[in-house]
């Protein structure tokens, strides 16, 4: 479901959906950053949990990557 909020401003023709389209991926990499991190806490083997915090470090990067574009001024 956050998958669809994250395509659904990309199908509209507001002038700003842009900054909508990233607010909403921000909100999918935190619920994916949060899902990685539970799988890293309840991994059974050492290869598996290494995976699952490497997908964390992935989603937590991408959600600031994001985060900070959307706070940016655009005039400078």
């Amino acid at each position: 479901m956050l998958w669809f909020d994250v395509t659904k401003p990309l199908m509209s023709t507001m002038p700003d959906r842009g900054v909508a389209h990233l607010e909403a991926f921000i909100t999918y990499a935190d619920h994916a950053q949060e899902l990685a991190l539970h799988r890293a806490h309840t991994a059974t083997d050492g290869p598996s949990q290494r995976a699952a915090i490497a997908d964390w470090v992935y989603w937590q990067h991408l959600a600031v990557l994001t985060s900070d574009a959307v706070n940016t001024d655009a005039t400078v």
